[in-house]
């Protein structure tokens, strides 16, 4: 919200945030600090989420960002199509929202690896935490998607070494 708006509210018991995360209301310049902030669990985001990120998958598993590039040129080259199988998912982070998108790309016969900092258990899903889990799913995954937390222990997972570790053309949503 506007820091204006947040003054002008002089009896606000409390805020609620409807979306991902909120490290940006924490953020907010003129949050009054002793206000709490409530986090909808939800809010249909899962759902939503899964969709997208579900189109981002099959978006490089069927080639199109190849077939994008080779219409810019006026070529085309058919690229074979892997079993979806053959295709692994990387998941990082396996909150609300984590959880649903690899249960999601679990169904739709995607191999799933999912990571967080505490194990899990989720059903399709192969769940790994702690440092070998994440090198386990970065030496594999031909897609890796981050739905991290955005807090100081998962600040920079993502950095130029782990990205090395990637199988190589690997995408990452």
């Amino acid at each position: 919200p506007p820091e204006e708006l947040l003054r002008e509210q002089t009896q606000l018991k409390a805020m609620i945030n409807l979306g991902a995360g909120v490290d940006y209301l924490l953020r907010t310049p003129g949050r009054p600090k002793e206000v709490p902030i409530a986090k909808l669990r939800d809010a249909g985001m899962s759902e939503l989420m899964a969709d997208y990120v579900l189109y981002g998958v099959l978006h490089f598993y069927r080639s199109f960002d190849r077939y994008a590039a080779q219409q810019a040129n006026a070529q085309w080259q058919p690229h074979p199509v892997e079993e979806k199988s053959q295709w692994p998912v990387g998941v990082l982070g396996l909150g609300a929202i984590g959880a649903h998108v690899a249960e999601t790309l679990s169904q739709a016969g995607f191999p799933v690896s999912g990571w967080s900092r505490s194990p899990k258990r989720i059903e399709g899903v192969n769940c790994l935490h702690g440092d070998d889990g994440l090198e386990n799913i970065l030496s594999q995954a031909k897609t890796l998607i981050t739905l991290l937390p955005d807090t100081t222990e998962t600040r920079g997972i993502i950095n130029a070494k782990r990205l090395g570790q990637l199988p190589q053309g690997a995408s990452l949503i």
